[in-house]
């Protein structure tokens, strides 16, 4: 499982996570450069030397789309707070969990996972929205990628391939070496001066009450080049976006069937709620059915009974909207402590930030009577009718202390543990970066001491961390290079890529760009390196190449700086092993057979019939999992269906957690209800010194319990994993 650093610190940026390869300073440092360059409408692109790969001057001016040029100067706040990204929004649990990793499915153009989502903000806060401030909101979170693309390539390489907390090594050296990049990122200048007035009047009237100092009248005045800080960045005008694109996954929507997927959903704030809002309106709709099919006394007799509980559940609704709103405005707030804080991240602040969202909005969203403002088994007891027991759990950890809950669920830490290598990474790098270990996947880690590191990469002259004042500079570092030219890249315009193109033909490197955004189609994963070579990934399919790296890459080799970690473009990857590969559908129980005889090709097995409602007792293949049903039970002592299933791991490789399973319940009056949840072998999460994580190996078998408000007769259920796999149940 890819646990992910994202932290109090990690929300900050203090953090190193998978999806913090830069730190948010570095993040805002290179977006801000690139946004100066582009005040004036083009933007000047560097060359490379291809034989080198060392920068060799400019390639020249280019324009940059008016729409994003618009953009960048009525919501230069929203882009700074774009440029975070999925370290904050919509808040970093799901971010560096669910949108950073190859987990969420295509929407029908550009690649899976971490593509999914970029072109789905890109096309709603971009190309289908004329709001500025959306558009920059937009086009910020592209730049999040154009960073995490070089800058995971480039720690990967020393770390030993992607952020992982087993082997633990690898987590602390992702972790000191992104922190100690940022200790050395150079101050972010505000890419908007501010002008002052300095000086005295001429007129002497003017001049009464002010003393004589000797100096020449006339008011002079200076541009002051100022900081960013927190007040630079804001999500006004953008919550609304966050909210209706990134947070409210209701059923049948986008976010609901194809970008909220992976193992982490079952910890993630947004789905947590958005599948309880769901059970909580199917009651309510359900009530709704029930009562339209009465009339007269029977009518009325039902709605004393059960209208008080509707009416109950329709505020529970309401409640759960209101907080999934106000979710934009927390996580900002915390992303503002943790990485504008002048003396370093301020958790007590964040801390503070969420405190107050769960005392005014997450009790009542967990279902709580309004006025209540503790968490009490009454809450729990609640939610637990309706949510599965592992949502349960989650939910109850948030409740009681939200921030330490989301960095422990993403980290498998807490806040205190991660402290010392967060706040001193110099501190920490020579015993951290200087010793073995942390290779996974076939990746192996490359060892460094911080003198070495600062003189042939940073290229600054420090043998330790004695003169604490000097920063790399961004011709010199590869990947903070090509990170400037990815974000200068994605902001061209029609014309600006065309002539993106002759300047490059005029250097032999002959390419056409067509008319997408250049940072979309091809960032399967934020996380994983070298995304520009369409390596394999964990969904299936094939990678697709950047346009700039087609033809031979030579494009590319004239826009990009050769960087640690980069695989050669000329060599193909080697074909890897898929990291689920398919299973052929297990048959039943049947006589022995004799071994088919010997010959060069055995006959195909015609095609299977289309399967069929079965009763109970038997495994069906789902994905990688299979299903049986082992009972149905109406208790007599409440209005509930509990549906018992077993799941078993039917493929090839241990699972730490299964996706969603969703189980559709179909009774006699014609209502369908759905309930969804993830299952993983047993509660808890790993620590990153201790045992290893729980993981269901190969014929391993979980059991769930699905509980459903009772209606008519069951009739029938559908068990599916994730939104392409399905096994039906006829009763």
């Amino acid at each position: 499982m890819r646990a992910h650093v994202l932290a109090g610190a990690a929300l900050s940026l203090v953090l190193a996570g998978p999806a913090l390869a830069w730190k948010p300073k570095t993040h805002v440092y290179l977006a801000e450069e690139a946004m100066r360059d582009a005040l004036d409408g083009k933007v000047t692109l560097g060359v490379v030397d291809p034989q080198t790969g060392e920068p060799a001057g400019a390639l020249g001016a280019f324009e940059v789309d008016p729409k994003a040029l618009a953009a960048l100067k009525g919501g230069a706040k929203q882009f700074r707070a774009g440029v975070l990204g999925p370290d904050a929004y919509p808040d970093i649990l799901t971010g560096q969990q669910i949108i950073h990793p190859d987990e969420s499915a295509p929407g029908g153009v550009g690649a899976s996972g971490s593509d999914a989502w970029l072109n789905w903000i890109h096309r709603k806060g971009f190309v289908e929205s004329d709001d500025a401030k959306v558009n920059a909101f937009a086009l910020g979170y592209l730049t999040h990628a154009a960073g995490d693309v070089f800058a995971h390539t480039y720690v990967n390489h020393y770390a030993g391939g992607e952020f992982t907390l087993d082997p633990a090594m690898n987590a602390v050296k992702h972790l000191t070496l992104e922190g100690y990049i940022g200790e050395r990122t150079p101050r972010t200048v505000n890419a908007f001066s501010t002008r002052i007035a300095s000086g005295r009047p001429c007129d002497r009237r003017k001049q009464d009450d002010l003393p004589d100092d000797g100096t020449p009248c006339g008011i002079r005045y200076e541009n002051v080049h100022l900081p960013v800080t927190s007040q630079d960045t804001s999500i006004a005008g953008v919550e609304e976006f966050i909210w209706r694109e990134m947070i409210d996954a209701r059923p049948g929507s986008e976010l609901a069937t194809r970008l909220y997927r992976g193992e982490a959903t079952g910890r993630s704030v947004p789905w947590i709620f958005s599948q309880l809002r769901t059970r909580v309106q199917a009651r309510v709709e359900a009530y709704e059915a029930r009562r339209a099919t009465l009339s007269g006394l029977e009518r009325a007799a039902f709605e004393a009974a059960s209208g008080p509980g509707a009416a109950y559940d329709r505020a529970w609704v309401e409640d759960i909207d209101r907080g999934l709103k106000a979710w934009p405005a927390v996580s900002h707030e915390v992303a503002k402590s943790l990485v504008f804080a002048d003396a370093g991240a301020d958790l007590d602040r964040a801390e503070t930030a969420m405190g107050l969202y769960v005392r005014d909005h997450m009790l009542s969203m967990a279902g709580a009577p309004d006025g209540v403002v503790q968490v009490s088994a009454a809450v729990i007891e609640t939610v637990s009718k309706l949510m599965p027991e592992v949502f349960v759990g989650v939910l109850e950890e948030i409740l009681r202390a939200p921030l330490n809950a989301a960095v422990e669920g993403a980290t498998g830490q807490t806040l205190d543990k991660w402290s010392d290598y967060l706040s001193r990474p110099h501190a920490h790098f020579d015993d951290v970066m200087g010793q073995g270990g942390g290779g996974h996947g076939g990746a192996q880690a490359h060892t460094v001491n911080l003198a070495d590191f600062n003189r042939e990469q940073l290229k600054i002259d420090d043998a330790g961390y004695g003169n604490s004042a000097l920063r790399w500079e961004t011709e010199r570092f590869a990947p903070a290079f090509n990170t400037l030219q990815m974000t200068k890249l994605l902001l061209l315009s029609d014309q600006g890529r065309r002539d993106l193109e002759k300047a490059l033909a005029g250097r032999g490197a002959a390419v056409a760009l067509g008319s997408d955004n250049l940072m979309l189609g091809w960032v399967r994963s934020m996380d994983a390196g070298n995304q520009w070579q369409a390596l394999p990934s964990k969904q299936p399919g094939a990678s697709p190449l950047p346009t700039l790296a087609q033809a031979g890459g030579a494009a590319w080799r004239r826009l990009f700086m050769r960087q640690l970690g980069e695989a050669p473009m000329d060599q193909e990857p080697e074909p890897q092993t898929p990291e689920e590969p398919q299973q052929p559908e297990p048959s039943p129980p049947q006589e022995p057979q004799a071994p088919p005889p010997q010959q060069p090709a055995p006959p195909q097995r015609p095609e299977p019939p289309p399967p069929r409602p079965d009763p109970t007792g038997a495994f069906k293949r789902l994905g990688a999992w299979s299903v049986r049903i082992d009972r149905v039970e109406r208790p007599a002592d409440d209005r509930l269906v509990h549906v018992y299933l077993t799941l078993r791991n039917d493929s090839s490789r241990r699972l730490l957690q299964t996706q969603d399973i969703s189980v559709v319940h179909r009774d006699s009056l014609g209502i369908s209800v759905e309930n969804s949840q993830s299952l993983k072998p047993q509660s808890g999460r790993p620590e990153l010194f201790g045992a290893p994580q729980p993981v269901a190996l190969p014929g391993r078998e979980l059991r769930a319990k699905f509980v459903f408000d009772r209606n008519g007769v069951t009739t029938g259920i559908t068990v599916r994993e994730g939104v392409e796999h399905s096994a039906e149940f006829g009763f």
